[in-house]
């Protein structure tokens, strides 16, 4: 898939944003921080070249420290993801905003894997899937609420030597869900 065509839409929702200052979890090759407008970037990472090396589930920043974090294709790797949504929630300022997207476990990519492979939907590097409703209820344990933004992107086979040609749709079978995740300060 064109790594691309997501962090330019990644970095527009950001763009949209209230607050200029920006952690992105899980940042890997900083790719969103290059089509963001006016914002500063804080990149925070275990490998790759992060602004920050740390792990999202203890962050080395001060509570209620960021009003826009982004966890883009992270929550699926890790061992507890409530541990990491609720450190996410300790830095997030009470009136910011969490942007988090997971691959779609419905979507075209996976179903043909799992044809093809015959074998279970998880990836060797996935440790969880997460559909729509898996979110939601994770947000509400971790004291927050969830806004199911869209699901995006389909990548389909080009039967070539490169990965597939990645159209940018709304669609339900499209390979990643995005969601917006608020504190529910009524907790």
């Amino acid at each position: 898939m064109n790594e691309d065509i997501r962090a330019k839409y990644i970095a527009n929702q950001i763009n949209k944003l209230d607050g200029r200052l920006v952690l992105d979890i899980g940042c890997n090759s900083r790719l969103v921080e290059k089509y963001l407008v006016n914002k500063v970037y804080v990149g925070v990472d275990v490998l790759h070249n992060p602004t920050v090396i740390a792990n999202v589930i203890s962050l080395p920043f001060k509570d209620k420290s960021f009003k826009i974090i982004n966890l883009s294709e992270v929550l699926e790797h890790l061992r507890s993801p409530m541990s990491a949504l609720i450190e996410i929630k300790r830095v997030l300022a009470d009136d910011g905003l969490l942007l988090l997207d997971v691959p779609n476990p419905y979507g075209v990519e996976y179903v043909f894997e799992w044809f093809l492979r015959k074998n279970s939907l998880k990836s060797c590097d996935h440790l969880s899937l997460f559909g729509i409703n898996e979110i939601f209820n994770l947000s509400e344990r971790c004291g927050m609420k969830c806004e199911y933004l869209c699901t995006r992107f389909v990548t389909l086979p080009t039967f070539t030597r490169n990965k597939g040609m990645t159209i940018s749709v709304s669609s339900r079978f499209g390979g990643y869900n995005y969601f917006m995740l608020r504190k529910d300060n009524h907790e």
